[in-house]
């Protein structure tokens, strides 16, 4: 109790009371200087002397709103007098070099005590408070197969509360239900053309409970009967495949420099099924939200099946 109530006049004395901050100005979500935590004891509370201002103790804070990117400005650490009261007789002295009475509330204590410098500084709530960046879904494997992202207030410990949903929650998998066509890549790569032309895009069929999907292509060249487009052929040392042509993320940092790839997946006779269809598979990156194509591993944004020019 004695030890609490030195620390509270230690404070109240020295101006820095942990109060609320005013409201920023509309529009201002970093304010000048950024937003500390309360100062607190680091190491030993134990202050040895019971008057005086004759010890000290070490105090720390830190820059609350640093992990938002919102730099603070001052010193995280300090050290500043305790057990601050006036010594009474008989002590040999009232208080300790360089420090000399001073009447607060009454009471007299050994200071005077230094006050924050706060020049260049100010000091203020967001009006949505300092949240941290949300962190990547992650599957909760509860009955409703959620995904779920999180996020924290940051300035709450400075009596500046956010708005906002601290948790959001999804049955679905986070990654887009559907990607771009690879059209670009036919102008990217114009050699392309000589072999190929963009045929089917169809969309991705997602699994939601593990955040896979599936697209299919067409495996067979039954509708060549009926003037229908080649998507099956010989080409080089393959045997009757058909063509893919994706076009990968700009964050992807292997494959081609041009982010355009043609690949020929399965032999179509080999792995033929009955309804000529052959599903080539992707997963969802659930920190990056990209669709990985499986066979490379590569981050894909497009993608088309490709028919044979005839020859």
């Amino acid at each position: 109790m004695f030890l609490r109530a030195i620390g509270y006049l230690l404070f109240c004395c020295i101006s820095r009371v942990f109060t609320a901050l005013p409201a920023c100005a509309s529009g201002v979500t970093c304010p000048k200087g950024g937003i500390w935590s309360e100062w607190k004891i680091s190491g030993d509370t134990y202050c040895p002397t019971k008057c005086g201002s004759c010890s000290k103790l070490f105090y720390v804070r830190h820059c609350l709103s640093e992990d938002a990117k919102c730099k603070c400005t001052g010193p995280t650490t300090q050290y500043l007098p305790c057990n601050t009261v006036a010594c009474q007789f008989p002590a040999q002295r009232t208080c300790c070099v360089p420090f000399v009475t001073v009447l607060v509330n009454g009471t007299m204590h050994c200071g005077p005590f230094s006050k924050e410098k706060t020049e260049g500084t100010e000091p203020c709530c967001p009006g949505a408070g300092i949240w941290t960046e949300w962190t990547e879904h992650f599957y909760k494997n509860d009955a409703r197969g959620t995904y779920q992202k999180t996020r924290q207030c940051l300035s709450a410990p400075a009596g500046c509360p956010c708005t906002g949903a601290a948790v959001q929650e999804q049955i679905q998998c986070p990654c887009p239900r559907t990607l771009k066509t690879a059209e670009s890549c036919m102008q990217i790569d114009t050699s392309l053309n000589v072999d190929y032309k963009i045929r089917w895009h169809r969309d991705l069929i997602v699994t939601d409970m593990n955040c896979t999907a599936i697209m299919e292509m067409e495996s067979n060249d039954d509708q060549m009967t009926y003037g229908g487009p080649k998507m099956c052929k010989t080409l080089g040392p393959y045997i009757y495949v058909p063509a893919l042509v994706l076009l990968l993320s700009a964050s992807e940092t292997q494959g081609p420099s041009n982010k355009c790839y043609v690949d020929r997946p399965f032999d179509c006779e080999a792995r033929r099924r009955p309804e000529n269809f052959q599903p080539v598979t992707f997963t969802c990156d659930l920190e990056k939200l990209l669709w990985k194509y499986d066979y490379h591993g590569w981050y894909v944004e497009g993608y088309n099946q490709l028919s044979f020019n005839s020859g």
